[in-house]
């Protein structure tokens, strides 16, 4: 499994954004090497939102769409136990400029023991993560 971060979902359902080109091809990369791209409730929302935001209504339900029913998109619905862990997460990392979505996914990927994702920010190599190539 990949995290697949906010940024790269929305650079894949965004023909105008900067990182769309490089999205499809990690995306396609995966597919090749039968990797499940892994998100969360958050990372959903703040797809969903951030597609309203910038592309409208139909665009963001049409991304949310394709995370809802692709075979290649796994959706993991972050407990209380895991939003607490983050949290603490977040209130320990005052230095740095992670949102709280950041530290649940930081969170959740130590837990699960994956060490690649997809993005298009510094905070997941900052934490130790390596980039999907």
């Amino acid at each position: 499994m990949v995290f697949f971060d906010t940024s790269a979902a929305v650079a894949l359902f965004l023909e105008k954004d900067r990182n769309h080109e490089e999205a499809k091809t990690l995306v396609q990369k995966a597919i090749q090497k039968r990797q499940i791209l892994l998100i969360t409730d958050y990372i959903f929302d703040e797809t969903i939102t951030t597609m309203l935001a910038r592309a409208g209504h139909s665009d963001a339900v049409k991304a949310g769409r394709f995370l809802l029913v692709s075979s290649i998109v796994k959706i993991i619905y972050l407990d209380t136990e895991l939003k607490l862990r983050a949290w603490e997460y977040f209130k320990r990392h005052k230095d740095k400029n992670f949102s709280f979505t950041d530290c649940t996914s930081f969170v959740l990927m130590k837990e699960m023991g994956l060490r690649h994702y997809i993005a298009f920010d510094e905070h997941f190599s900052q934490v130790g993560f390596t980039i999907f190539e």
